[in-house]
C-alpha cells in the first residue's frame, strides 16, 4: 500500500510539472511574432547583427579561429616591425605637433 501511494504521488507531481510546461509553452507561443522585412538601413545592420551573433552561439571555435586567421592576415599588411623600438621611432607622438 506504501509504494502505491508513492507512486501516485509522484504521478501527480509528473502530471503537474507537464502541465506547467503546456501552459508556459503556449504562454510563449502567443508572444512570438513574426520578423518585419524591411529595406532601411537599420534592418540591414540588425540583420547582419543577428547572423554574427548567430554563427558565434553556434560555432564559437570556428568563429574564433576564422577571427584570428583574420587578424593575422591583417597583421601581415598593415603590420609593423616594431621589435624593441621606441614608440617615438615607430610614430610621432600627438604633443609634437
Amino acid at each position: 500500500m506504501h509504494r502505491r501511494a508513492r507512486r501516485d504521488e509522484a504521478e501527480r507531481v509528473v502530471d503537474a510539472l507537464e502541465s506547467e510546461v503546456r501552459r508556459e509553452m503556449r504562454r510563449s507561443a502567443r508572444r512570438r511574432t513574426l520578423p518585419v522585412i524591411s529595406f532601411d538601413a537599420d534592418r540591414r545592420h540588425r540583420v547582419f547583427f543577428d547572423a554574427v551573433t548567430t554563427m558565434v552561439r553556434t560555432y564559437p571555435q570556428r568563429t574564433g579561429a576564422a577571427l584570428m586567421i583574420a587578424g593575422g592576415i591583417v597583421e601581415l599588411i598593415l603590420g609593423v616591425d616594431a621589435e624593441r623600438r621606441p614608440l617615438e621611432q615607430l610614430a610621432t607622438p600627438l604633443s609634437a605637433t
